[in-house]
């Protein structure tokens, strides 16, 4: 499976399935109309060949809205959810049952379940100690069915960063970094 957005004034996203030889299964493109461009952020598929791809549109007065796209196996859209909040997700993955998880960036980080029909099963935030942004970049589930967030909360001074990893029962480890101005 390849993921990416076509370039020019109004990109869309494209996405590719391959076999294992490299020959094209599908290309399909998928786009709002009269938006600037649909940027991808994450792709994943569930054991059945459904692909759940997020990411977010940007219109041409430069405001952003997320996205959620699950395609069945022949690439056809099956659904799409649409939030007017700009978050960012950054990844995502399926669990046994089939519910989607990703993470990302408001101004806080933002973790989100969904279910097989993409609606919102829970949502956890992270907010820092310096009142910053916030965001996940990983997300991965334990054997025992814990959900883990490693991303980065920034200082109230813009100048330092906090490496976070936290699961969704409470913050596990917090370790201060320095960002490096030139």
């Amino acid at each position: 499976m390849i993921l990416d957005y076509a370039e020019g004034r109004n990109s869309d996203l494209i996405v590719s399935k391959f076999d294992s030889n490299g020959d094209t299964l599908w290309s399909s493109r998928y786009g709002k109309f009269n938006n600037k461009r649909d940027d991808p952020t994450s792709i994943t598929a569930d054991n059945q060949g459904n692909v759940f791809i997020t990411g977010y549109s940007e219109a041409m007065n430069h405001q952003r809205s997320s996205f959620f796209l699950k395609l069945n196996p022949d690439g056809d859209s099956v659904w799409v959810k649409n939030s007017m909040q700009p978050a960012l997700y950054a990844n995502s993955f399926i669990d046994f049952y089939g519910n989607v998880y990703t993470t990302g960036k408001t101004n806080d980080c933002v973790t989100i379940k969904y279910d097989q029909n993409g609606d919102s099963l829970w949502v956890k935030r992270y907010n820092g100690t310096g009142n910053s942004s916030d965001g996940g970049n990983l997300i991965k589930l334990s054997n025992s069915g814990t959900v883990y967030v490693s991303g980065y909360s920034m200082g109230s001074n813009g100048a330092n960063s906090d490496i976070v990893t936290s699961s969704t029962s409470r913050m596990v480890s917090c370790l201060r970094c320095l960002i490096l101005q030139h």
